[in-house]
């Protein structure tokens, strides 16, 4: 099975967030090879805005937390897709929804891959869940 993973999910593995356990789920699933996991390549500047502003606005985790928890990150080797591979998709159908591009980015790559988005975006979900069937909440796994 593969699953496309967005920012708003990967942040629970480091985070202490709602939904966590079942963020935590997904990544032992990954690590154990029971779950293939994908996202495009703009999910490194989407946790590092999170983790940004965790660190500087929110100050709930230190600079050095969110240093480390990128290279944790990192080490995980998810595997990236390139963006601009899977851009005309995601802009034909952001256009067609009337929603941000960069959600679509990972919307594109699970409807070419064939296999659902997991997201703790509930706004997300409750915008665009009816639209794409790939779409999947975390709250609902």
């Amino acid at each position: 099975m593969q699953r496309i993973v967005d920012a708003s999910l990967v942040a629970k593995w480091f985070l202490p967030e709602e939904h966590k356990d079942k963020a935590e789920q997904i990544l032992r699933d990954f690590i154990d090879d029971k779950v293939q996991l994908a996202a495009p390549d703009l999910i490194i500047a989407e946790l590092c805005s999170i983790l940004w502003k965790r660190s500087t606005k929110l100050k709930d985790i230190s600079t050095s937390q969110a240093e480390q928890i990128f290279g944790d990150f990192l080490a995980l080797h998810l595997p990236l897709r390139h963006s601009p591979g899977i851009a005309k998709t995601a802009l034909k159908i952001a256009i067609s929804a009337d929603h941000k591009i960069y959600d679509m980015l990972y919307i594109a790559l699970a409807e070419e891959s064939s296999c659902e988005f997991v997201t703790a975006d509930k706004t997300l979900v409750n915008k665009l869940g009816k639209t794409f069937a790939c779409l999947r909440w975390i709250g609902d796994l």
